[in-house]
C-alpha cells in the first residue's frame, strides 16, 4: 500500500482512481506532464498529458442516438474536441455548448473548421454582458471559467452504462493549460440528482439566464446542491457575503493528534493540502483560516503555480500569512493547474476526508465575477480492518498533489 504524502518522497504518478461515494460510481483523472499516463505518441518530447480530454473524448463517444451532452467551454484549441461532438451530432446526439465570451473564434480551426467548427454548430451560446465575457454575471471582467459537462447516458471506464453523467474539471480543452499541466477531473456516474442540477445549470449558462451579480444563493438553491454523492457550490456571489471556499473549509475543528495506518507509521490526523493555480490576496481570510489550522497542529501544504519568470502565484500577504504560521509549508510548481483541496480531519466530531475540486482558483474574481465550480466529496477517513482505505477518492487526490509536490521549490518572502 502506497504512504500517505510526506514532505520529499515521490510518488507514483497517478493516473486515475474509483470508488464509490453516496452509493455512486466516481472516477478521478489525472494529468501529469512530467509522467504522461497518456502522451502525445508523435511528440513525446512535448510532455504533453492527454489523459483528462481523451477521458472526456472516450464519454463523449460512447453516447447513443437520443442522448443529450451539455457543456461549458473556457477555452478549447484542441480540434479533436468539436470532432468528437459533431460525430456525436452525426449519430443523433444533441449537443448544446456554452462558450466564454473572450474565445478567439477566429483564428481557432475548432471554431472556424466547416466540417467541424463551433461556430457551425446549431446549438451554441457566447457569452457576453458589458464588460463581462461570462454566462451568469454582472459585474466586472467576469468570464464564464466552468470547466463541466453532462450525459444524458455514457459508459463508465468499467465497461458499464450508466444515465445521469456529469464530469467536472480544472482543465481548459487546450493544448496549454489542458494537457501540459497538472489538472484534475470528478467524473459521477448514474446520480439523477447531480445530473438534474448540472443539467439546469448549464442551461441557464447556455441561456445566460438569470443575470445576476449573486448566482449563488442555497437558500433558494440556486448555485448550490448538496447530497451524499457530492455537494455543487457555483459562483458568482456577490461582495459582503460569505466565501464559498473558506465557509466549507471552515467546519474542519483542527487538532495536533496523530493516526497511524495499518503497517505504517504515525501521522498527523489533520492535514490540509491546497492546490491552485492561483491565490490572490483578496482571498486573505483563506490564508488566515490554513494559517489558524497550521497553528492548531494540522499539517498544511499550500502548491501554487510559477510563472516562467519565476514568480509565484500568490499575494504577498496571502504569503506572510501563511508563512508566519506553524506547521505550514508554500511552495510552488511551473506546471500547476489543479484547483483542488484536500483535508482530513475532525468535521463535526467524525473524522472525514473531504475532497474538492472544479474550476474555483482562490481569486477575487472567482468569487465575485466568474462562473466557477466548487465541488466536494465526502468519505470517512482512514482504513478498514483490512487495511484497504476508506478514503480512496481523497488519498488518489493526495498522492496527485504529491506528484507536482516532489518537484515544486519553496517559496519564500
Amino acid at each position: 500500500m502506497l504512504e500517505e504524502l510526506g514532505t520529499n518522497q515521490q510518488r507514483v504518478v497517478q493516473c486515475a482512481v474509483s470508488t464509490t461515494i453516496g452509493g455512486y460510481l466516481q472516477y478521478g483523472h489525472f494529468t501529469y506532464p512530467p509522467s504522461p499516463c497518456k502522451p502525445d505518441a508523435a511528440n513525446p518530447a512535448l510532455k504533453r498529458d492527454f489523459n483528462i480530454l481523451y477521458e472526456w473524448k472516450r464519454l463523449v463517444d460512447s453516447t447513443q442516438s437520443g442522448d443529450v451532452i451539455r457543456g461549458n467551454i473556457y477555452n478549447v484549441t484542441a480540434d479533436f474536441v468539436p470532432q468528437a461532438l459533431r460525430a456525436a451530432m452525426n449519430r443523433g446526439v444533441q449537443v448544446y455548448v456554452s462558450f466564454n465570451g473572450g474565445v478567439d473564434r477566429v483564428n481557432e480551426g475548432a471554431f472556424t473548421n466547416t466540417t467541424y467548427g463551433f461556430n457551425y454548430f446549431p446549438n451554441k451560446s457566447f457569452c457576453r454582458y458589458n464588460s463581462s465575457e461570462g454566462c451568469l454575471g454582472t459585474v466586472g471582467t467576469g468570464i464564464a471559467h466552468t470547466k463541466a459537462w453532462t450525459f444524458s447516458s455514457a459508459t463508465a471506464p468499467n465497461g458499464t452504462r450508466y444515465s445521469n453523467v456529469t464530469w467536472i474539471s480544472s482543465a481548459n480543452m487546450t493544448y496549454g493549460s489542458g494537457t501540459d499541466m497538472s489538472n484534475n477531473s470528478i467524473t459521477t456516474y448514474g446520480d439523477a440528482t447531480l445530473y438534474s442540477f448540472m443539467k439546469a445549470h448549464l442551461t441557464n449558462m447556455y441561456n445566460q439566464s438569470p443575470r445576476t451579480s449573486d448566482y449563488y444563493d442555497s437558500a433558494s438553491g440556486r448555485g448550490y446542491l448538496g447530497t451524499a454523492s457530492q455537494s455543487i457550490y457555483a459562483s458568482p456571489e456577490a461582495v459582503g457575503q460569505t466565501d464559498i471556499v473558506l465557509s466549507r473549509i471552515n467546519d474542519l475543528t483542527p487538532d495536533a493528534l496523530t493516526i497511524t495506518p495499518p503497517g505504517g507509521t504515525a501521522q498527523k490526523r489533520c492535514q490540509v493540502r491546497v492546490q491552485m493555480l492561483m491565490f490572490t490576496d483578496s482571498r486573505i481570510e483563506v490564508a488566515k483560516k490554513l494559517a489558524a489550522f497550521g497553528n492548531a497542529g494540522c499539517e498544511v501544504r499550500v502548491m501554487v503555480n510559477r510563472e516562467p519568470d519565476g514568480s509565484h502565484l500568490i499575494g504577498p500577504s496571502a504569503l506572510a500569512t501563511l508563512k508566519a504560521a506553524k506547521n505550514v509549508w508554500v511552495k510552488s510548481h511551473p506546471a500547476l493547474h489543479d484547483k483542488a483541496i484536500m483535508i482530513r480531519g475532525n468535521f463535526g466530531g467524525v473524522l472525514q476526508s473531504r475532497t474538492f475540486g472544479g474550476s474555483h482558483n482562490l481569486t477575487g474574481a472567482a468569487l465575485h465575477e466568474n462562473d466557477e465550480i466548487f465541488t466536494k466529496l465526502t468519505e470517512p477517513a482512514g482504513w478498514n480492518t483490512d487495511g484497504s482505505m476508506k478514503d480512496r477518492f481523497y488519498t488518489y487526490f493526495v498522492w496527485h498533489f504529491g506528484d507536482s509536490y516532489y518537484d515544486a521549490e519553496a517559496v519564500s518572502l
